[in-house]
């Protein structure tokens, strides 16, 4: 009744439909139509008239928003969300991803939309002593203990990456009984490896020989160097022209990141799987 009601206030384009289904595991379903050709701008406004009508201010977060360059007609659609966006008092919007590169572009070039849309923010690490903190609670929580020295050893392997740490974590976890070793860390990094073998093969089946000799460059630690011609011939990367197709081509691929002149790796899992893969890189 409250989407109904709220669809009608809100929204006055759309048409709401109520379906009874004998699905007992879905036996409601919602859906909404619209009529006219003004969807998208009267949904682009909704939170400004939202939020004026109940005298309060909105903060609308969007996860994941450089997929928006995926679009078809990306350009124009980031056009008509700022001009939109622009004009509203009572809204603000913050817009996030994983990709910081992408979103750089998106934010950071002249020709962009969205250049000097608003405050960019980069997030840093979560900082080892918070992570000591919560998962040695976490394992006293059942009565287990894990040394510091244990959690900064995970938190080196996976270089601080929160999504792995929680992961890597819950894999030490569950082999301890009473307290963590660090054979049962080995092992917990094992198994995070082998979770994650067929997601990084079929990167690397997606390679060009061009491409797999790149990615041998910066796991020898040549990230900074890879246009020294030495570089170049030793790794058989062709030329420095090539050199910078390459590095586009790895960008869009998400396997490699900038950081300043830097070349690093978009998953800190990955360069541990290469060295223990290193024959699929010849």
């Amino acid at each position: 009744e409250e989407w109904l009601a709220n669809a009608k206030n809100y929204l006055s384009t759309l048409v709401p439909t109520v379906s009874v289904s004998s699905d007992p595991y879905n036996p409601l379903s919602f859906s909404l139509t619209h009529k006219g050709k003004t969807f998208g701008t009267e949904v682009l406004q909704l939170p400004e008239h939202i939020a004026a009508e109940k005298g309060v201010r909105l903060v609308v977060c969007i996860d994941e928003f450089q997929q928006i360059g995926e679009l078809t007609d990306s350009v124009n659609i980031q056009k008509q969300l700022r001009s939109a966006w622009q004009h509203q008092h009572s809204v603000s919007y913050c817009l996030y991803g994983s990709k910081r590169h992408l979103l750089t572009d998106m934010f950071g070039k002249y020709s962009m939309p969205f250049y000097k849309f608003g405050d960019i923010v980069y997030l840093e690490r979560i900082p080892i002593d918070c992570w000591v903190e919560y998962v040695q609670t976490q394992f006293s929580r059942a009565d287990k203990q894990i040394d510091r020295n244990l959690i900064e050893l995970m938190y080196k392997f996976i270089d601080g990456n929160s999504s792995y740490m929680q992961q890597l974590s819950w894999l030490v976890y569950v082999r301890t009984n009473l307290e963590a070793t660090e054979e049962i860390v080995n092992f917990a990094k094992e198994d995070l490896l082998n979770q994650n073998h067929a997601l990084f093969l079929e990167q690397m089946n997606n390679l060009t020989s061009y491409q797999i000799n790149f990615v041998n460059a910066i796991l020898q630690g040549n990230g900074q160097d890879i246009n020294k011609k030495e570089i170049i011939e030793r790794f058989e990367l062709g030329s420095s022209a090539n050199v910078t197709m390459l590095k586009k081509a790895l960008l869009k691929k998400e396997i490699i990141e900038l950081s300043g002149k830097n070349i690093t790796f978009s998953d800190p899992l990955f360069p541990h799987w290469c060295k223990q893969n290193i024959n699929m890189l010849k």
